[in-house]
């Protein structure tokens, strides 16, 4: 469907000869346009190969994991950029920093899925033109990565449930961008396979309304 809101179906149809010229002509005209599809298509192919992945590790019962040591700024950027032009489309401005080079040891394509999981939803939940900051850094013999947004409000009583399967927030049900409940979830339970743990906190000074 992204390839034929820049190239007709039909258009091509009719076309027995000359359609890269044609195809070329189509691409020079809507240049933005085809940045923005070939960033949806990258971010909708990854997103059908984190299922294929979720399902081999979380299903198996003994599931194959390859660990290895891998930079973790790397790998965190190789997620990012799949989801850049959605946090343009909220005019967010994505800061990452990192102290130092830091080496994690996990399965890669695990942490990948996780990854996936947990930036799909801060791009669903922070507030357009804000930031988001996220900083590498290690701390007692772990490597964390911090992410700091303002994001839809999470009620001290959702805490503790929002990495349950299944669970929405009641701000998140009310503007109608709950999802199924089972992306922090499956983060939580790729990290644990890979000795890595997820916590959320939130400061209850920052709370605004906004949009009523």
């Amino acid at each position: 469907q992204e390839i034929y809101s820049l190239l007709p179906q039909e258009m091509l149809a009719k076309r027995t000869s000359g359609q890269v010229r044609l195809v070329e002509d189509l691409v020079s005209k809507q240049m933005r346009d085809t940045a923005l599809a070939l960033l949806r298509i990258a971010k909708n192919n990854a997103a059908m190969k984190t299922e294929f992945s979720v399902f081999n590790k979380l299903f198996d019962s003994n599931p194959k994991l390859q660990r290895k040591s891998h930079n973790v700024h790397k790998v965190l950027m190789n997620v990012f950029y799949i989801f850049f032009a959605d946090f343009t489309d909220k005019d967010v401005k994505v800061e990452v920093e990192c102290e130092g080079i830091q080496m994690a040891y996990f399965d890669y394509e695990s942490i990948h899925v996780a990854l996936f999981q947990i930036i799909e939803n801060a791009v669903k939940y922070i507030q357009p033109k804000t930031d988001l900051s996220v900083c590498i850094y290690e701390l007692a013999d772990e490597i964390v990565i911090d992410f700091k947004m303002i994001s839809l409000q999470i009620t001290s009583g959702e805490r503790k449930l929002i990495f349950d399967e299944g669970f929405s927030g009641t701000y998140s049900e009310k503007t109608g961008k709950s999802g199924s409940g089972i992306g922090l979830s499956r983060a939580k339970d790729i990290l644990l396979l890979n000795s890595a743990s997820i916590e959320v906190d939130f400061d209850s000074s920052t709370q605004h309304t906004l949009l009523g």
